[in-house]
């Protein structure tokens, strides 16, 4: 007797196969460099914050950034340019750069001047893309090496 997949169990099993290598992948000690450049510099260190906090929200939106680059490496190993590659998950790129937006500007992490505001969206864009862009590169590497599950 065999046993019937569903066509989604059967894509989500694949999906969480490439997550997990490309976790693997995935260097901690960058994660928090990258995190430390772009955020906790920033900080007024004259006033008490839970910079842990911070540092995790970062982390977890720098996690789901590298995979979602990382789901979408297949088309830039079948030839799309990576501007094309963008256009296709800008909804998902745009949630995760809102979401640590608003998660630092609910905290008061930082001043709310206008101009600090946009400059912090900016570092937010900034911070979501670069996670985004390895994990593309990372994943169109594992495409070329044959290692795509």
């Amino acid at each position: 007797m065999t046993v019937i997949h569903s066509f989604r169990q059967k894509q989500r099993e694949k999906e969480i196969k490439l997550e997990r290598n490309l976790l693997r992948e995935l260097s901690i000690e960058w994660l928090k460099k990258k995190t430390l450049e772009c955020f906790i510099k920033g900080i007024d260190s004259s006033q008490y914050i839970p910079i842990y906090q911070l540092e995790e929200c970062c982390q977890d939106v720098a996690v789901e950034a590298f995979l979602l680059g990382g789901r979408f490496g297949k088309f830039g190993y079948y030839g799309e340019s990576v501007e094309e590659v963008k256009s296709r998950c800008q909804e998902e790129e745009k949630y995760l750069i809102d979401t640590l937006y608003h998660y630092i500007e609910i905290e008061g992490l930082f001043e709310k001047r206008p101009m600090i505001q946009d400059s912090l969206y900016l570092q937010c864009e900034q911070y979501v893309h670069a996670f985004w862009m390895e994990g593309f590169l990372k994943a169109v590497k594992r495409y070329k090496l044959k290692l795509k599950s």
